[in-house]
């Protein structure tokens, strides 16, 4: 049966890298996997849930390539889990733009806490609780002073890369703006309760993503 749901799944980012959003409708899927209608609504649901089961997969695809060890500093694993999920992003830039505009006409498919109905179980969690670990690891090497919960850290870093992500599928920026909005907003969100040696290091990060202000006053002439 996982097998079955598998071929499914890639039949589904098939469909939507060849012919478009639009094109991924029950019957369609149903044919491009080689099963019934019925069948496909049996293993998986109806479209929603197919949206929610993709958003699910790409987020489980950074999840296990992130290294979380804890032999790394805290900022290194946050930073590790935006640089990776930029790469698996890289590699099927298509794949990931659908699937993001997509998750928005679907209920709690890529939700924060709060956003959604209580009962959608999402995929943001996941990305929110590796954050939310890293935040932890921050706390107990005393680079925050714990003040915020870890938890509405987490929530806000999260936050930070999914407006970035959803301008970068509609094509409003670059995937190296996208980078840098997303690293940007994790460096703000921890800066808010840094101990005041980690806020500088932060602060030279924030200062070293930011373009040169002369080339924008450049460019203005």
């Amino acid at each position: 049966m996982e097998q079955r749901r598998e071929n499914i799944l890639h039949a589904a980012r098939t469909l939507i890298v060849r012919d478009g959003f639009d094109a991924l409708t029950t019957r369609r899927l149903a044919d491009e996997a080689g099963i019934t209608a019925p069948t496909l609504y049996n293993l998986i649901g109806d479209k929603n849930e197919i949206i929610r089961q993709l958003v699910s997969d790409g987020v489980g695809r950074v999840g296990s390539r992130a290294t979380l060890g804890e032999d790394l500093p805290p900022l290194a694993i946050a930073e590790g889990i935006i640089e990776t999920a930029l790469c698996v992003v890289a590699e099927d830039e298509a794949y990931y733009r659908a699937v993001v505009i997509a998750s928005d006409r679907v209920p709690g498919a890529f939700a924060a806490a709060g956003d959604g109905p209580a009962s959608v179980a999402n995929a943001a969690q996941i990305s929110i609780d590796m954050m939310t670990a890293a935040c932890r690891a921050a706390n107990g090497a005393r680079l925050l002073e714990g003040h915020v919960a870890a938890e509405t850290l987490g929530l806000q870093i999260f936050i930070g890369f999914r407006g970035p992500f959803r301008d970068w599928a509609n094509q409003l920026i670059s995937v190296g703006e996208f980078r840098r909005r997303a690293l940007r907003g994790l460096y703000m969100a921890l800066a808010v309760d840094a101990a005041p040696q980690f806020r500088d290091i932060l602060r030279a990060k924030i200062i070293e993503l930011e373009p040169p202000f002369h080339a924008g006053l450049e460019e203005a002439a």
